[in-house]
């Protein structure tokens, strides 16, 4: 019980007979008891959403209520995700008026709209009269995030980044991802890079806008067209880069870069970096998909046409300060915490500043001369000469540390055919000259490059690259049944359209052909491609010879000449393909490809996988191997020849393992009776007749 006293003070006036006053003061004392104050949350706990905006929180008392009252309120976050002060606001006190036993708290929820999980806090009572606190002396409240869901939208990994092999009128689709596919959200777009919107490509989207995915959607597709602008350039970029269009918005692999190799002029053109080439290969495990090395799929992603950097260094260190550290207008900066290195774009090399300004193609002419200067991308190993001028020596490329020159070369009266020289008035002239480009010292590959270069002697240059076809004939090909077929199996060989090969066909280096080795499904088990190689049909020692199957598989090195390798078409055991893109020796006016094959006879235990190590074969397994050849005519620059199929056949049994034991036993016993017989025979001729002496 508690004991309260309280003061009231009258003042008195009371007049007598005589009139006086007299004054007074009554202090009246009086007291009471009353019951000790408690206080209570309503309840232990309460969930909302965070757009709810406010909450209502109830205390009571007990106890006499016939004074006010007040109490303490304390709010901290708590749980997994404890909530801030910039997601509640809460009163530190709570009042109590006379006779009210209980008393609402309004507590302010902060609506930030970002994508967030639940968060919670707690609230803690406390009295400040000497009052207790019984029985729910805590609260907690959960605000249930109830902004829109978070979306993660990206490029796919096939669109991150681009090679095109030429610069006509083609098609190319981007495809953008989005996770999860529920809802709808959009991203936005950006068009940039050196090749100009409307001029070198158009796109069925804006040159900036934003992708709109619909409830379900989990794909979007950009979609440019190129335009052939009939203009000499040099290699261009088209750059499509995604933005966020909300906080929900988490917008990773951001950037697609496109490229634009010209072929004005050219005919079929060759990009300054092909990782199909030797030299050129893809760095930090990316693989080489159609000749552009997949830096995208990579985790994390890397960028650069040979994945050289890390996509997030880009944006570290000296690259992110202001200003970032420059690396001219033809690289990207990237920093790995050491400082900030120069990643120069294709048609580019570092300067002595460190700067990508020098083009990999240089020229320098007067009317008399000129110079050519060439830095191809990687590691170069093969060689670089005046076109059609392979065999002078004079008209070839000098190495001189990363660059190859040829320098003051005669634009008339030169052993390299003379230039094309145009008068353009007031003493200046226009020259042109071509070179090529080969990446392998034995071979012409459809990834060689044609180099064009004009130059006047105002000092304005002009560089186009470019291929220039070599024909391929099958004139006078031999074929027996229609499809070449060689004793047991069949030879198919189609173009690239899926047609059959004639004789009167024409193919260009780089065509492809498809050679396709069947066995019939009713006679035999099945057959596989053992081995597989091209050579210049020529003997030793003028023979050149390229393995392209080995051990069944492609050979790592020829991946210039097969793509894509041997397989079994739709599974079926009894036919096996591979697919040659033409290529010619340069000292040699034919191919010949060469194939050994595996038949199965009673079991296709060892025809049922084509690329993999060899496996033991099972009990009863027969096999027979079978060589054939296919000879191609090289007709441009040189006499005609006839073109022929050329067959051999060559056959291994191979026996069960019952059988071999069976014939090794039989040995044994032979060379056991042989030796019998031979020691008999001996012990015969040493053995003397007996003489009897008398």
């Amino acid at each position: 019980m508690v004991l309260r006293i309280s003061s009231k003070v009258f003042t008195l006036l009371k007049m007598d007979a005589a009139r006086a006053v007299f004054v007074f003061t009554l202090i009246l004392l009086s007291g009471h008891v009353v019951d000790a104050q408690t206080y209570s949350f309503a309840q232990n706990s309460a969930t909302l959403l965070e757009s709810s905006g406010s909450l209502t929180v109830q205390i009571d008392r007990t106890g006499s209520t016939a004074q006010p009252a007040s109490v303490n309120i304390a709010a901290v976050g708590s749980g997994t995700v404890p909530a801030s002060s910039n997601d509640f606001s809460v009163p530190t006190v709570a009042t109590f008026d006379s006779q009210q036993s209980s008393t609402n708290l309004n507590i302010t929820i902060i609506n930030d709209e970002n994508v967030e999980p639940d968060e919670t806090f707690t609230l803690i009572l406390s009295a400040n009269d000497g009052g207790t606190i019984t029985p729910i002396s805590t609260m907690t409240v959960t605000i249930q995030n109830d902004d829109a869901t978070s979306y993660t939208i990206g490029f796919a990994s096939d669109s991150t980044f681009k090679i095109l092999p030429d610069e006509s009128v083609q098609t190319v689709t981007l495809t953008v991802n989005r996770s999860p596919a529920t809802g709808t959200t959009s991203v936005g777009y950006a068009f940039s890079g050196a090749a100009t919107y409307g001029m070198d490509y158009t796109s069925t989207s804006t040159m900036t806008g934003s992708l709109s995915f619909a409830d379900g959607e989990a794909t979007k597709t950009i979609t440019i067209t190129i335009v052939d602008d009939q203009l000499t350039e040099d290699i261009e970029s088209i750059i499509v880069t995604l933005s966020s269009t909300g906080q929900n918005i988490i917008v990773q692999t951001s950037e697609s870069k496109i490229y634009i190799p010209k072929n004005d002029e050219t005919g079929l053109v060759s990009t300054s970096y092909n990782c199909f080439r030797n030299g050129q290969d893809c760095k930090n495990s990316a693989t080489c998909v159609n000749g552009a090395c997949d830096c995208g799929s990579l985790n994390p992603p890397y960028g650069g046409y040979d994945c050289t950097y890390k996509i997030a260094d880009t944006s570290n260190g000296t690259c992110a300060t202001s200003p970032p550290h420059d690396c001219g207008p033809n690289a990207q900066c990237y920093d790995t915490g050491t400082g900030a290195n120069c990643f120069c774009y294709i048609g580019y090399i570092k300067d002595d500043k460190d700067q990508c300004t020098i083009p990999r193609y240089r020229v320098a002419c007067t009317k008399e001369f000129m110079t050519m200067v060439a830095t191809p991308a990687g590691t170069f190993d093969g060689e670089i000469f005046i076109k059609d001028h392979y065999s002078t020596s004079e008209c070839k490329f000098v190495k001189s540390g990363n660059d190859f020159k040829m320098e003051a070369l005669l634009n008339n009266g030169s052993n390299c055919g003379d230039a094309v020289i145009e008068d353009l008035g007031n003493g200046d002239y226009k020259v042109k000259r071509t070179f090529r480009i080969e990446y392998s010292k034995i071979m012409s590959t459809i990834h060689d490059e044609t180099i064009n270069v004009e130059c006047n002697t105002r000092d304005t240059v002009q560089i186009s690259t470019g291929f220039s076809p070599t024909n391929v004939n099958t004139s006078g090909l031999t074929q027996v049944d229609g499809n070449g077929k060689l004793d047991i199996v069949d030879l198919l060989m189609t173009n690239q359209n899926g047609d059959p090969v004639t004789p009167s066909m024409q193919f260009n280096v780089g065509d492809q052909i498809t050679f396709k080795l069947s066995v019939s499904s009713a006679s035999y088990a099945g057959i596989v491609l053992l081995w597989m190689a091209v050579d210049n049909n020529k003997e030793s020692p003028n023979d050149i010879s390229t393995a392209l199957v080995t051990q069944r598989c492609v050979d790592p090195g020829t991946k210039l000449i097969v793509a894509p390798g041997p397989t079994h078409p739709n599974n079926n055991v009894h036919a096996v393909s591979v697919t040659f893109r033409v290529m010619v020796y340069k000292t040699s006016t034919e191919i010949r490809i060469r194939f050994k094959s595996q038949i199965c006879l009673t079991s296709n235990a060892d025809c049922a996988v084509q690329c993999s190590a060899r496996r033991k074969r099972a009990t009863g397994d027969q096999s027979q191997t079978n060589d054939m050849s296919v000879l191609l005519n090289v007709n441009n620059a040189f006499s005609s020849i006839p073109t022929k199929v050329e067959k051999t056949n060559e056959k291994v049994c191979v026996h069960s393992t019952p059988m071999v034991a069976i014939v090794a036993s039989l040995s044994a016993v032979i060379f056991i009776l042989l030796m019998i017989c031979l020691a008999l025979f001996v012990r015969s001729v040493t053995r003397k007749p007996s003489k009897n002496h008398h």
